[in-house]
């Protein structure tokens, strides 16, 4: 029950929705005011709560300030408000959000030229809120996700970043600094995750150690990504570019991957058993000390690709392109090569006790 002194500090506690639409834009003004709904403070007593409360309506009247280093404050001035009152984390997960896609959204026709200039960094403000969430404590939230789908959010830099279970669909993350990140089960689908010039050969996203277990990248472009040891177990990689990205020793155990393009990739050491690679392009790829057992490779291209020691063992190769492989050492044991195409392909070493090679071109006899 609520005691009358608990009742009569609320009723001093000032109003802060009033200005709430004059100040900030209205998206985030609607959060806000939404939320206030239920912020209210239960992990701290009744005078803490007015504070907080009033602490809260600072903060977000900063956030529609013409001056960043204001903006700034009040983003800090929200993360504040997390660690003194753990409840009202899903509020300010909402506000920062909102505070994010109203900063940095794409245009209708789905291009960043408008929120940032191409090569620079991401603005003091957008890169402080992404920030913040980022680090936040994920046991705190309630139930509450991070929304930033169709964002513009270059070179954002946030190794560690808390995003489990984030809606990013489309988001744009060009040269950013993920590594070790958390993106399990987050909805990636049609970002992208790329060199700022997609020409550049060299790795310039760095997803190095990251977790994405069961996430969803349908049609995301990850070229030229640095994946080493990342975690893509049961992920979902349908269409999904990732040329010239190393997934050194990354694990794939079980992912999804229909139609992914890993042409010129790295994939040594990588485990990729019972992934379904159905129609994928690995051609060229480096796929040494592999782990590709059962998974099923059926009509996909590994022409030219370097496969020494890989393990193949009971994986479906059939109507796989292999022209020009290197197979030195492969284990192809009860693999299903029928009518697939090993011309030129070098099998020195290679164990193929037990394969099914009806209709297989290109072998040579023993």
């Amino acid at each position: 029950m609520t005691s009358p002194e608990n009742e009569d500090a609320r009723s001093r506690t000032p109003s802060v929705w009033s200005w709430l639409p004059a100040a900030i834009p209205a998206t985030i003004a609607a959060v806000a005011a939404a939320a206030g709904v239920y912020f209210t403070g239960l992990s701290v007593g009744a005078t803490e709560q007015g504070q907080i409360t009033d602490r809260y309506g600072k903060a977000v009247e900063q956030l529609g300030n013409s001056s960043p280093d204001v903006r700034v404050g009040g983003i800090f001035g929200l993360e504040r408000v997390t660690h003194d009152s753990p409840t009202d984390q899903p509020t300010v997960i909402d506000v920062l959000s909102s505070f994010v896609q109203e900063k940095a959204s794409k245009d209708i026709a789905g291009s960043c030229v408008h929120a940032v200039q191409a090569g620079t960094s991401l603005p003091v403000d957008v890169q402080a809120a992404i920030r913040v969430l980022a680090r936040r404590n994920p046991q705190e939230d309630n139930g509450a996700q991070i929304r930033l789908p169709s964002t513009c959010l270059p070179r954002v830099v946030a190794p560690h970043a808390q995003l489990a279970g984030g809606e990013l669909a489309n988001v744009a993350m060009t040269a950013a600094n993920l590594d070790q990140a958390d993106l399990s089960s987050a909805d990636l689908s049609g970002a992208q995750l790329t060199c700022r010039d997609t020409i550049v050969a060299e790795s310039c996203v760095f997803l190095e150690r990251g977790n994405l277990k069961n996430a969803t990248l349908t049609d995301a472009d990850l070229t030229g990504a640095d994946l080493l040891g990342a975690d893509l177990s049961g992920a979902l990689l349908v269409r999904t570019t990732l040329a010239r990205a190393n997934l050194g020793k990354a694990d794939l155990t079980g992912a999804q991957m229909i139609g992914v393009v890993l042409s010129q990739a790295t994939l040594a050491d990588a485990h990729l058993a019972q992934a379904n690679m159905t129609s994928a392009n690995l051609a060229a790829i480096d796929g040494s000390d592999a782990d590709f057992k059962q998974a099923d490779l059926s009509k996909s291209n590994l022409a030219g690709g370097v496969f020494f020691s890989t393990n193949l063992a009971n994986a479906h190769l059939n109507s796989a392109n292999l022209t020009d492989a290197v197979l030195i050492g492969a284990d192809l044991s009860n693999a299903d090569l029928t009518d697939a195409d090993l011309s030129g392909a070098n099998l020195t070493g290679a164990n193929l006790t037990g394969a099914i090679l009806t209709g297989a071109k290109g072998l040579k006899p023993h």
